[in-house]
């Protein structure tokens, strides 16, 4: 075992803004943190490097507002030729009854690559909506995720721009965060490279050989 925690929403706040049906779901953005900092428990002194097939089985709520145990567990690491593959699981609850909430692979390594450069920014046409009338009729977050200031624009297919930012690169970021606090800052990570949903899809439906059901 990495280490326990117990989830409510006084040590946890930003639990107050992420409820769905009126209970309170830990984000996944907290899920991958633990993940990631459970496989770095028993390898200090490596860098996270990147995540492999997260999965959410089972979302961590608080059930009418109760607290809810969880333990996040780390398996025993293999080597990849200079990078450390650590499984890892995030649990709760008790045997016979014990939940399996989430799981992933980390990979961990002594030094990070250097990221790639960004692409060129496309010229989407305007939004139609300012972030508060999307907060309020599109995305469910509370107002300690309220983290969209503008909406640049949609492209021909009325889809959003997104950056569609790899995984591994998110946790990354979290990580680099919490190791160097910084005091009350705000950090956009993101890669750069702004898509449409369209453009994502027909992508995704090139490299897989199928059609994507609408």
């Amino acid at each position: 075992r990495a280490f326990s925690l117990e989830v409510d929403e006084e040590r946890f706040p930003v639990l107050r803004s992420h409820r769905l049906d009126g209970r309170a779901v830990v984000p996944a953005a907290l899920l991958l943190e633990w993940i990631g900092h459970g496989a770095l428990h028993f390898h200090p002194g490596l860098a996270f490097h990147g995540m492999e097939e997260f999965r959410v089985l089972k979302g961590v709520t608080l059930e009418g507002g109760a607290p809810a145990a969880v333990r996040v567990l780390a398996g025993r690491a293999s080597s990849r030729g200079g990078i450390l593959a650590v499984p890892v699981e995030v649990r709760g609850g008790a045997a016979p009854r014990e939940t399996l909430h989430a799981r992933a692979t980390v990979l961990l390594a002594d030094r990070l690559p250097e990221a790639p450069p960004a692409a060129p920014t496309p010229s989407p046409a305007a939004a139609p909506w300012d972030p508060g009338t999307a907060y309020r009729e599109v995305l469910f977050h509370g107002p300690a995720l309220r983290g969209i200031e503008a909406l640049e624009g949609v492209d021909a297919g009325g889809a959003l721009l997104r950056d569609w930012t790899y995984i591994d690169d998110i946790v990354d970021g979290v990580i680099a965060a919490l190791d160097r606090p910084m005091g009350f800052q705000i950090y956009n990570l993101g890669f750069g490279s702004p898509l449409s949903f369209t453009d994502f899809i027909g992508i995704y439906e090139e490299l897989t050989g199928r059609k994507a059901i609408t």
